[in-house]
């Protein structure tokens, strides 16, 4: 009632406006109920929709990361799954192509340095290397036997906590300090106090871009030479000496000979017999010394020739030639042997070995 009255006082051009904004109202509110009744529901199923994707995406993105976390900790033998959005399913194909190629690089790496590990292990020479401080980088076998020291337990220690020997420590630290190549002969006592003559060749340890991270020493074992060659002098005297005994053997028969014993044709011949004697000793002297030069050059072999050999006779030999010797000393040399006594032997190195 209150409405027609204040519809009634307003003008008539105010209530054509409140009229249309009335029906406007309405129909708004007409057309907003169905609108409601589809939006909504939409606006659930694209949620939906999204949440999927969004799950699925995410889901194939943690599959990513689980394969990347396993191929970072070393497993190359692990390989991401492909399904999933196409991006992700390509960046899953190239994770899966870079670690297979990392998986055959490392193969190879391995291989290579194992056939490395192999080439070290297996030399005769020791070989070790050091670091820039002189810790001890590699030790092979050789070098462990030498050192008296296990590999595992050496490597990086420092060298002078492993071996004491002031020319090997002085060998290092030149290389070190100079950069370049040195060599010494050392002497290093080995398990039983033997000592043991070491040629040392140290040199400079690079890196793959040719920079210096250390030094690596081969040590060679050269105490046999060493010996060989002491045995050599030694052989050279007493070489001399073996030739000058039948020289000097023959010389004094010889001027006994011209003395006058050769007017005796009994004392002629002895003499003359034992002249040969000699002789053929000299020639038996001769050919040991180029079946030792064959030895050496390895072309022969030591060998005796052992035969049954009567040892009076060897004795008597051997007495003869002292004879003349003995003489001059007044010295009286009796053999004391029985006549039939043999041996298995070399008689003419065992009537050498009498006469000296």
């Amino acid at each position: 009632m209150n409405g027609k009255r204040l519809l009634g006082q307003l003008a008539p051009s105010y209530l054509l406006v409140a009229v249309m904004t009335v029906a406007a109202l309405e129909a708004q509110r007409a057309m907003s109920l169905p609108f409601l009744f589809v939006a909504v529901p939409a606006a659930l199923a694209a949620g939906g929709v999204c949440w999927l994707i969004v799950r699925r995406i995410s889901r194939s993105l943690e599959e990513v990361k689980h394969g990347v976390i396993c191929l970072a900790h070393g497993d190359l033998t692990h390989r991401l799954p492909a399904p999933g959005p196409r991006e992700i399913a390509a960046l899953a194909e190239a994770v899966n192509l870079m670690a297979g190629e990392l998986e055959k690089r490392l193969e190879a790496l391995v291989q290579q340095q194992q056939q490395h590990e192999a080439i070290l292990f297996s030399m005769v020479e020791s070989v070790f290397a050091v670091d820039s401080d002189e810790r001890l980088l590699s030790l092979n076998r050789a070098g462990s036997r030498l050192l008296r020291a296990r590999v595992e337990d050496v490597e990086g220690r420092r060298l002078q906590e492993v071996v004491r020997n002031p020319a090997l420590e002085r060998l290092v630290s030149n290389v070190l300090s100079t950069q370049q190549s040195a060599s010494e002969e050392i002497v290093i006592r080995v398990a039983g106090g033997e000592e043991r003559i070491l040629d040392a060749q140290g040199t400079v340890l690079l890196d793959v871009r040719q920079r210096a991270i250390g030094a690596l020493v081969v040590l060679h074992d050269i105490t046999r030479v060493r010996k060989l060659e002491i045995v050599r002098r030694d052989f050279v005297a007493n070489v001399s000496h073996e030739l000058k005994t039948p020289v000097t053997s023959i010389k004094g028969f010889v001027e006994t000979l011209l003395d006058g014993a050769l007017s005796d044709p009994a004392d002629a011949e002895r003499f003359l017999k034992i002249v040969a004697a000699q002789a053929d000793r000299l020639t038996a002297i001769i050919e040991d010394l180029l079946m030792l030069s064959r030895i050496e050059q390895g072309t022969d072999k030591a060998e005796i020739a052992l035969e049954p050999a009567p040892i009076h006779k060897v004795l008597q030999a051997a007495v003869d030639i002292c004879q003349l010797k003995a003489a001059e000393k007044a010295i009286c040399v009796e053999i004391e042997c029985e006549p039939l006594l043999t041996a298995e032997c070399n008689a003419a190195l065992l009537e050498q070995a009498v006469v000296n």
